[in-house]
């Protein structure tokens, strides 16, 4: 009976086990695909010029995103886990909370810090290009939060809730967004973007 139950039990935790790893790898697939669409749909609707200002905004304000963080999320692995298995549950949260904080605290400075040179970047061209930077620097509060909540998800064994947001989530509302600009008949600009 126990060795029933034990393979039982081995056959479900495996076919968990691949289930997840078929939808991390679909969402990654899907992710992938949906960032290629909507370049494409970029380079084929906007100017050179207005897909390069947007590229750079998107890039920029991804490696900004790094920085409302200090990277402390990678110390995740080894705080977390650690923590965790000595039955630490206080210090793990603690943890926590002090990556979130440190987000908290460390992104007014980011975005202005991007913003400053954002605009020095862009003073001898039209203000539209500063309004796109403007536009595009609230999202690195977004991907810092992003960014934290799925290092720690993953550490904490919840695999789907850290990976599909980054990997499938924002490229895929960035290609439905500026599809359903694009059907609805709207003027793509670099703003709007």
């Amino acid at each position: 009976g126990s060795k029933k139950s034990a393979i039982k039990k081995q056959a479900v935790t495996s076919i968990i086990f691949l289930s997840v790893s078929v939808m991390l790898m679909g969402g990654r697939m899907g992710g992938v695909a949906a960032n290629f669409f909507f370049n494409l749909m970029l380079a084929r609707l906007l100017a050179p010029e207005d897909v390069g200002i947007i590229m750079v905004v998107i890039s920029t304000t991804m490696l900004a995103s790094i920085l409302t963080t200090m990277n402390i999320e990678s110390g995740s692995v080894r705080h977390l886990v650690h923590a965790r298995e000595k039955g630490e549950e206080d210090k793990a949260a603690g943890f926590v909370v002090f990556t979130r904080r440190l987000w908290l605290y460390a992104t007014p400075i980011v975005m202005s810090g991007y913003l400053i040179a954002a605009y020095y970047m862009t003073s001898d061209r039209s203000d539209d290009y500063f309004v796109v930077y403007v536009l595009g620097s609230f999202s690195i509060t977004l991907m810092g939060w992003l960014r934290i909540n799925a290092r720690h998800a993953n550490v904490l064994s919840r695999q789907l809730a850290g990976t599909i947001p980054t990997l499938l989530i924002r490229p895929a509302l960035l290609l439905a967004l500026l599809a359903g600009g694009f059907y609805a008949g709207l003027t793509l600009t670099p703003k709007w973007v």
